[in-house]
């Protein structure tokens, strides 16, 4: 894992960090490209997760939703992501792109 981060790292800005996302919302404040949530299970963990770190992402930027796809032909359990991607799918601030395996994928507008 060490190695693959390394070669990540060299190729991408990539920032990782050891803590919970919503500490690390309290001091961010720089835009991103790409917002990969997954987190907590709860419905109302990820959506805070979306909500606290969706202002950041740039415009076009991309969100992905693992575990997210029970609704939509994934396996049949967690229930927070996938009723949290299945109202944004409707949810005019993104542009949904597509579910592949257990993500659902979006675009911010």
């Amino acid at each position: 894992l060490r190695r693959r981060l390394k070669e990540i790292r060299k190729v991408f800005n990539f920032h990782f960090f050891r803590d919970y996302s919503y500490n690390v919302i309290k001091t961010w404040n720089k835009p991103f490209d790409y917002l990969f949530i997954d987190g907590s299970h709860i419905y109302e963990h990820v959506k805070k997760d979306f909500e606290d770190w969706h202002p950041h992402l740039v415009g076009g930027g991309i969100v992905a939703f693992h575990d997210s796809t029970m609704n939509r032909g994934g396996q049949q359990y967690w229930e927070g992501p996938s009723r949290l991607a299945d109202e944004l799918i409707f949810d005019s601030r993104l542009n949904y792109i597509k579910s592949i395996g257990r993500l659902t994928i979006f675009q911010k507008k």
